[in-house]
């Protein structure tokens, strides 16, 4: 019986110490303080952890893609694992937003004016908003971006499309944007 307890105590010493090193392994994995704080909008955003980023990353998954997969497996109600699978079969993200039966809206974030490349060429793929809809992978990237960090920081949304048309990526623009604003409660 005392033994059972000393060998069932071990297991949770041990369990819990290589949670701890997962954790540390993890946060040491972002070493780049902008892309951890990018990620970390991201976690807030969709409700997620760095842990969950990194494993959706493990399959060649470019950062600034990582929302618009959360987008759409939160809006299909499904495992981002799910998405990750069709986009290695070579689907782009317009076909499986359609293969859960959501359509082009899901993408179209409401900013009032249009500023500058890429969002004048994504908001022109947007209309007509119908099934036959040009939105590239891109114009969705930068579409699903804009929605985090606008919503995020609380920022007006012509900020974000300028520093996209000067050439900045979004790791650079929430990391401007994380000094300059407040992000919402």
């Amino acid at each position: 019986m005392r033994r059972n307890r000393l060998i069932i105590a071990a297991i949770v010493l041990l369990t819990g110490l290589m949670d701890a090193r997962a954790q540390v392994d993890i946060d040491s994995s972002v070493s780049d303080p902008a892309l951890r704080a990018y990620f970390d909008v991201i976690c807030a955003a969709y409700k997620t952890t760095r842990k969950e980023l990194l494993i959706i990353k493990q399959d060649q998954i470019r950062d600034d893609q990582l929302p618009v997969i959360l987008h759409i497996a939160r809006r299909a109600n499904i495992p981002p694992r799910e998405i990750v699978a069709l986009r290695q079969r070579g689907q782009d993200y317009l076909v499986v937003a359609g293969r859960y039966k959501l359509g082009v809206d899901i993408f179209r974030y409401s900013s009032g004016a249009v500023t500058g490349k890429p969002y004048e060429d994504a908001y022109a793929h947007l209309d007509p908003p119908d099934r036959n809809s040009r939105l590239t992978d891109d114009d969705i990237v930068n579409l699903v971006n804009l929605r985090l960090l606008v919503e995020h920081y609380h920022s007006p949304p012509d900020v974000v499309m300028k520093a996209r048309a000067t050439g900045d990526n979004f790791i650079q623009i929430n990391q401007r944007l994380a000094t300059e604003t407040k992000p919402k409660p």
